[in-house]
């Protein structure tokens, strides 16, 4: 495992550990029928064939950088998932706001995804964001 996959990975079981921690009434989506790690395939997804379009379609909203002022809808200014590496550099958060737990996107979005679309987040995540 490289130094940036562990870190990302460790990065990603404490902020969700933080989180969990904060609400005792959430509870992850899936977790009942979150796969086994060994049964993932890391070849399956992928930013071009997943990724990319979970983004356009729930995320850029309110999280692209050409949305301001009151159109990002209280989204920090700061966070924008543009491309693959915006979204690389956020994957942390985007699993735990997104993935793991219903937070994002807001129920007043456009769209929202199924959980089985967040469960694939989760995955596509987990892979190293393939």
């Amino acid at each position: 495992m490289t130094h940036a996959r562990f870190t990302s990975a460790l990065l990603s079981c404490l902020v969700s550990l933080s989180l969990c921690a904060c609400d005792d009434k959430a509870s992850p989506i899936g977790a009942d029928a979150a796969p086994d790690a060994a049964t993932i395939d890391c070849q399956e997804l992928t930013y071009d064939n997943f990724a990319q379009g979970f983004i356009e379609d729930y995320c850029l909203e309110c999280h692209h950088s050409s949305v301001t002022g009151s159109d990002r809808k209280d989204a920090p200014a700061s966070i924008d998932f543009d491309d693959y590496d915006l979204a690389f550099r956020w994957a942390v958060s985007i699993k735990a706001i997104s993935g793991t737990r219903p937070n994002m996107p807001p129920s007043f979005a456009m769209a929202l995804p199924i959980p089985e679309e967040r469960m694939k987040l989760v995955q596509w995540i987990d892979c190293g964001l393939p």
